[in-house]
């Protein structure tokens, strides 16, 4: 058995962080090679398994939810909702189901995305801490992933595409204020000159995804983006430490229609 989280949401005072409050649950793992086992998770409206839509600006509805396609998701028949309305408003889907999961470890990182418009698609995210080996937990930024920055690639509007954040192509972009040591670093890796997996774990080869209550892996849109209409599904992680090597089926729980007949 595997553990996972029911989450649900708390406002934090700074609005470029997120935290959630976890309730432990089991679910079932499968035998993969490789790694110790692979979950399955499903996702869906009445049982997030430790994800929650978040409004990642602050004061904005969530019109977010979980649908069914569309078209043919890469997996199960749903997937994840997310819409923004312009670039004030930014929305992600987000969970604190691996906290303080170095980076170096992980093996497989990867998700599809579905949107209406081009270049944006939805991002991945981590919380991370620096270096996860000094004393420094305060919040330190996030690193980010977007499909738009994968060297050769091209973002379609209304396909699915599956994305590998860890391929040579990819490229991350790093936020907020490293912290190596106890002490402050140079940040490298801007938005603007966005780099590979590989530089970013030897530029900071402690760094992790945040414990506590700054922990959080997300699925986000918008924040500076025009008006998107987008979906996210099928998103893996597996990690050789643990290990874990763990798939999120995003669904929709579809209402049973019932219809009364008559027997002569």
């Amino acid at each position: 058995m595997h553990a996972t989280r029911y989450l649900t949401s708390c406002r934090h005072p700074n609005s470029a962080r997120w935290t959630l409050v976890a309730v432990m649950v089991a679910t079932t793992a499968l035998l993969a090679p490789g790694l110790s086992a692979q979950t399955v998770v499903t996702v869906n409206e009445t049982t997030p398994n430790g994800w929650v839509f978040f409004d990642d600006i602050g004061g904005m509805p969530l019109p977010n939810n979980f649908a069914v396609g569309p078209a043919t998701p890469p997996r199960g028949s749903g997937s994840a909702n997310i819409v923004v309305a312009g670039p004030a408003e930014g929305i992600l889907i987000g969970t604190q189901n691996h906290p303080g999961t170095p980076l170096a470890d992980i093996s497989v990182l990867g998700y599809s995305t579905y949107q209406d418009i081009t270049p944006q698609a939805l991002s991945l995210q981590f919380n991370v801490d620096y270096d996860n080996t000094d004393g420094t937990t305060s919040w330190q930024g996030r690193l980010v992933f977007e499909p738009a920055n994968v060297s050769g690639g091209t973002v379609l509007t209304n396909t699915w595409q599956a994305w590998d954040a860890l391929a040579a192509s990819a490229r991350w972009w790093s936020s907020g204020t490293p912290v190596v040591g106890d002490v402050g670093a140079a940040a490298a890796c801007p938005q603007a000159s966005p780099c590979t997996w590989a530089t970013i774990l030897s530029t900071y080869p402690d760094i992790a995804i945040q414990s506590g209550a700054l922990a959080g892996i997300s699925l986000k849109a918008g924040s500076g983006w025009p008006a998107f209409d987008g979906n996210v599904d099928d998103f893996r992680i597996a990690a050789t430490g643990a290990p874990f090597d763990i798939i999120y089926d995003f669904e929709t729980v579809v209402p049973v229609e019932l219809q009364s007949f008559t027997i002569d």
